[in-house]
């Protein structure tokens, strides 16, 4: 082992992994699980089956989650959460703090944070070549948020930012447009204004975020057919 070489640890499956800096170099937290799930997939998948109830043995349904573990040795903070990593963070700051990166299994409903899910799903977009002209806010960051530049369906050249809100996917993000909209009930000051039900409590959104795997995708595609953005 040398000194630059990362060390993934999982207490769970009983696996430690030491990556040579080459290969992790330039990478991010988030590109991490796929490195695991294709080293350890069929002993993630028995170990959640040992464990929770109802698991579909798919990748989307059990994210992993990566912490660290503080100067004391304790991988939960005061406030008794887990010192999670977000997927954005790179892997070259981490080590400069860390020894050890651990990860766990995470079932979905467990609950990860508004950046790790934003950018879980924003990941998804901008490495597809459909959204090709979607881009990170900040490179390599996608919990921070996305934007695309380009002409809308008038013709109109605009500056669209996607960043996620405190409690994402809870809460629908933030979508910005510069310049903004000025005739269009939907936006106001720039910012995009959500749906909500007349009759009934909840929001389109809330029942979209509960029922399919990525609602910022749902949310990119339907921004496109109705303004033409990220064209």
């Amino acid at each position: 082992m040398k000194a630059e070489d990362l060390i993934l640890q999982n207490d769970e499956i009983g696996t430690k992994d030491f990556l040579e800096k080459k290969e992790w170099q330039g990478k991010i937290i988030g590109d991490i699980p796929e490195y695991l799930y294709e080293k350890y997939k069929e002993k993630i998948f028995a170990y959640v089956k040992r464990t929770a109830t109802n698991i579909i043995d798919e990748k989307e349904r059990i994210p992993l989650m990566f912490y660290y573990t503080d100067k004391k040795g304790s991988s939960v903070n005061k406030d008794g959460k887990w010192n999670i990593l977000d997927p954005s963070e790179k892997i070259g700051d981490i080590m400069s703090l860390y020894d050890i990166i651990h990860w766990r299994i995470s079932p979905v409903g467990a609950r990860l944070s508004s950046l790790q899910a934003f950018g879980n799903h924003a990941v998804k977009i901008v490495v597809n070549p459909k959204y090709r002209n979607w881009k990170y806010l900040e490179e390599n960051r996608p919990g921070l948020g996305i934007y695309s530049v380009g002409p809308d369906n008038k013709g109109i050249r605009r500056t669209w930012k996607i960043k996620p809100s405190a409690n994402y996917p809870d809460t629908p993000p933030i979508v910005v447009s510069l310049p903004p909209y000025t005739k269009d009930p939907c936006w106001f000051n720039g910012i995009l204004h959500y749906t909500t039900y007349k009759n009934k409590g909840g929001t389109p959104w809330k029942d979209m975020a509960e029922k399919c795997n990525n609602p910022l995708l749902v949310l990119v595609v339907e921004l496109f057919w109705k303004y033409r953005i990220g064209v």
